[in-house]
């Protein structure tokens, strides 16, 4: 049996037990946690600064962060496709990248359609984990973004044989990768690393044992396994 467990690095779902699988469930800024024995990501993310109250929301993020089961902020990010005022957005993401940087805590990021806007503000906030959930890009943009030491999470994309990331991941360093089920109900864990092992040409074995040290660098709350 393997030593390390599965890492789901960002998911809308608690299915798991703690011995299978080391998850970290998303909840959103105002939100409540709801089991102790669950690791969290919160944020304020771009689609719900509609919903206004963002002071306050931001108030309670800085207290969550506080929390042992807050594993990272986020998701938060930019996001081109939606009609919130662009500088807003990038207002409220970066007040949650210093937060991450006060708290020593990684960044799980939604960015769509905003990647240089994104590499600026790295450039701007070089120190810290930052990582872009959900990445479905080419080859070209995901050695932009490792170059700016960004790492790269991939989900249920990669059984789309259109998608851009089942042809880019065989050029992403495994060092620089993290994998997730986000919202989707289709793919467990288990067989999107599988299909990741696939594409990749290696034993899942092998790589889901450097998932789980990508992991361990950045998260201390990584604490079920050794």
């Amino acid at each position: 049996m393997s030593q390390h467990t599965f890492i789901d690095l960002h998911t809308h779902h608690n299915q798991y037990t703690k011995e299978e699988v080391t998850a970290i469930r998303n909840v959103h800024a105002g939100d409540s946690l709801t089991d102790n024995n669950l690791l969290f990501s919160s944020g304020l993310h771009p689609w719900n600064i509609k919903e206004g109250h963002i002071e306050e929301k931001l108030d309670h993020l800085n207290t969550l962060a506080k929390q042992q089961q807050i594993a990272a902020i986020g998701e938060c990010g930019l996001d081109k496709a939606i009609d919130i005022p662009f500088e807003i957005q990038q207002k409220i993401f970066e007040k949650q990248i210093e937060l991450a940087k006060t708290f020593k805590l990684p960044l799980i990021i939604h960015c769509v359609k905003a990647y240089s806007e994104l590499l600026a503000l790295r450039k701007r906030h070089p120190k810290g984990c930052w990582i872009i959930h959900g990445f479905d890009g080419n080859e070209v943009l995901a050695k932009q973004l490792i170059s700016k030491a960004i790492h790269l999470s991939i989900g249920a994309a990669l059984f789309n044989p259109k998608s851009k990331i089942s042809h880019s991941i065989q050029h992403i360093p495994t060092s620089w990768l993290f994998f997730e089920t986000d919202d989707q109900n289709t793919y467990s864990i288990q067989e999107i690393y599988k299909q990741a092992s696939k594409l990749l040409g290696l034993n899942t074995e092998d790589l889901k044992a450097q998932i789980f040290r990508n992991f361990a660098a950045y998260f201390s709350n990584a604490k079920n396994d050794s």
